[in-house]
């Protein structure tokens, strides 16, 4: 595939947060607000993908409480921005064949697999939707999203985008 990634995504219980938790992500035991692909300082081929496992650490009292969702088109939303301060994809939208669900790699509750293509440099948005205890995917589910950031710097081939 390429570079393997792995991204730690804390979950913390905070009441005074509007998803009822606080997130926070760490690569390489580093806190960090925005992941950077990039293929020439990765030693990497333009042809090659990253593969990232989202990780996610529950903290606090209940240490099962948040599980990613099982549903391949909720569990990760994706788009380009301008800029920083655009807003993030707070509802269905997808980067399809450049930054998407590894659609090889089953969906566990505390583990999610990515791939980025990075085929161009931009900067992007994305949003995780976890469970909270007790919650199933249904309609009408209440999810604790995640929206981090991220920003391909180099650009590579893609072959796949729909």
């Amino acid at each position: 595939m390429g570079n393997k990634r792995t991204v730690e995504i804390y979950a913390e219980p905070d009441a005074q947060k509007k998803e009822g938790y606080r997130f926070w992500m760490k690569e390489n035991g580093s806190d960090t607000t925005m992941l950077v692909f990039n293929k020439d300082t990765d030693n990497m081929k333009k042809s090659a993908k990253y593969s990232v496992d989202f990780i996610l650490k529950n903290k606090g009292p209940k240490k099962e409480d948040l599980r990613f969702s099982k549903d391949v088109n909720t569990v990760l939303w994706a788009k380009n921005v301008n800029d920083i301060t655009d807003p993030c994809p707070m509802s269905a939208c997808y980067m399809h064949g450049v930054f998407y669900v590894d659609p090889s790699v089953p969906i566990e509750d505390n583990k999610l697999t990515v791939v980025n293509v990075d085929p161009s440099v931009q900067l992007f948005k994305f949003g995780l939707n976890f469970l909270r205890p007790g919650q199933f995917d249904e309609p009408k589910t209440d999810y604790a999203y995640y929206d981090p950031v991220g920003s391909n710097q180099n650009g590579g081939e893609n072959d796949s985008i729909c």
